[in-house]
């Protein structure tokens, strides 16, 4: 198998025609998994829509020229490149006849017409039906059931959460408009609430990595950026912190932006104003630019741990790019593949090629239940590279891309259509990425949080012994 994808790959890659000429390119466009339609005209625009069998609705539209070089032929096929994933389009002569129809308001706001498109969107697309022991067909009528044409807006947003929850979707998401989930979180906070007592100190993420790399690194480098924390613990042994696989591109977010609804909040808006292969591209520059400073930082070290315990994920791109300034090993690390209704699309093979200055020396690479998305695509990927060892605990088992699209009442929502598996095809949906050395960690996100908090010195101690298989709880958690 592994053979028959590599020469599959090398023979794309040889027939690849970059920036062809736009006369090739116009024509009508179906993708191979993903629910897309590309129409191209001769002018040189472009119309994205999302389709299911039953509906057509506008993604995106804009100029070729967003593509950039992410765009190119293949002997019949279109293929755009979109991070580390190509995606593949066959020609079709004319649109589906859904894409003709003009939806009037009355049918964008009409509950069931909405839930029938979320609901054809997940029987095409949904990768994991099998593996979670759903059966679609029945649970897909019983929540049809709960509506009707008098449901509300709120009515509609329970059946498809629900659904979602049910389906035990791992990147499953629903966002609504600002009333609808505002009445939906009132609902939520009302039965929580009943009865229970006040909840305890909860801990966000970013600031346990925080209290974790100030206490781990004795030799602080950090500079120019609250993602990636990095210095050394001796002369020999470097520490990496990194905090999420997104938030590095330069998005010339205005600051009056920035104070009206938070970094966060401006950064997803900014990032929505662009095109998908050109966002990506550059949270890929601006995490070079990081990786370029750590690896200069830390050029004389012989070890490197790279703490991903508490990186819930963000663009695989991002990872891919960061795990090559840390290894000189070149090659195939990881095999993908969509879901396209009832099959797969062809797999595709993902390939390394590290930095000419990246770090070769003994990579350490942390992990744990929260340890999420991309981030755990980072550590599939270090399952071929013979300068890592992975320690902690499985992964969060959440690999697949969210695959996002719209319903026609204008609301947002994801599921999980893609496979990632290694080199001999195993893939780790739902039990996690595995480690070479397992630690005692708590699953809970908060019990692991506070389990790390409530005693660091512990947490390094920890880490020492997984990096030099020690048993002997007197150790210095400082003596390596």
């Amino acid at each position: 198998m592994k053979m028959t994808i590599i020469l599959f790959t090398m023979l794309i890659s040889a027939t690849c025609n970059a920036n062809p000429p736009l006369v090739n390119l116009v024509g009508k466009w179906k993708s191979l998994g993903g629910g897309w339609i590309l129409s191209i005209d001769e002018e040189g625009n472009y119309i994205k829509y999302d389709t299911t069998t039953t509906s057509c609705l506008l993604n995106t539209k804009g100029e070729l020229t967003d593509y950039d070089s992410n765009i190119r032929i293949s002997d019949s096929d279109l293929i755009v490149k979109e991070g580390i994933a190509d995606y593949f389009y066959k020609r079709i002569n004319i649109l589906p006849e859904q894409c003709l129809i003009q939806l009037t308001e009355e049918n964008r706001n009409d509950p069931l017409f909405n839930f029938e498109v979320f609901a054809n969107t997940v029987e095409e697309h949904y990768a994991f039906f099998e593996l979670n022991n759903i059966n679609w067909s029945s649970l897909r009528d019983k929540q049809r059931k709960k509506l009707s044409e008098e449901s509300t807006s709120l009515d509609l947003y329970k059946v498809i959460d629900e659904t979602l929850t049910l389906v035990n979707d791992n990147h499953g998401f629903l966002a609504a408009d600002q009333l609808t989930e505002a009445l939906f979180d009132s609902e939520m906070e009302k039965e929580s609430l009943q009865g229970d007592p006040p909840a305890s100190k909860e801990y966000g993420d970013f600031e346990v990595a925080n209290l974790v790399s100030k206490h781990h690194i004795t030799e602080r480098m950090t500079s120019e950026t609250a993602i990636v924390e990095w210095g050394k613990v001796d002369d020999n042994t470097g520490y990496l912190l990194i905090k999420s696989m997104w938030l590095y591109a330069d998005l010339m977010i205005e600051k009056a932006r920035i104070d009206n609804i938070g970094y966060i909040n401006a950064y997803v808006e900014s990032r929505h104003n662009l095109n998908e292969a050109d966002y990506i591209s550059k949270e890929v520059q601006g995490v070079r630019r990081v990786m370029k400073r750590v690896i200069a930082d830390l050029a004389e070290v012989e070890k490197l741990v790279v703490d991903l315990r508490f990186n819930g994920g963000g663009q695989d791109a991002v990872s891919l790019e960061i795990l090559s300034w840390l290894t000189r090993e070149t090659g195939p690390i990881a095999i993908r593949k969509l879901r396209d209704g009832h099959a797969f699309s062809p797999q595709q093979i993902i390939g390394l090629e590290p930095k000419d200055d990246a770090f070769g020396g003994e990579l350490y690479v942390l992990t744990s239940s929260q340890t999420g998305s991309a981030a755990e695509f980072f550590a599939l990927a270090t399952l071929s590279v013979n300068n890592a060892i992975n320690m902690g605990t499985p992964t969060q088992g959440a690999l697949s891309t969210s695959l996002q699209k719209r319903l026609p009442n204008d609301w947002s929502f994801a599921i999980s259509n893609e496979i990632y598996s290694d080199l001999e095809g195993n893939f780790f949906e739902n039990i996690g990425v595995p480690v070479d050395r397992k630690f005692d960690y708590e699953h809970r996100r908060q019990l692991f949080f506070k389990q790390v908090v409530k005693d660091l010195d512990a947490d390094w101690l920890k880490i020492q012994r997984g990096m030099h298989k020690l048993n002997d709880s007197n150790s210095n958690p400082r003596d390596l």
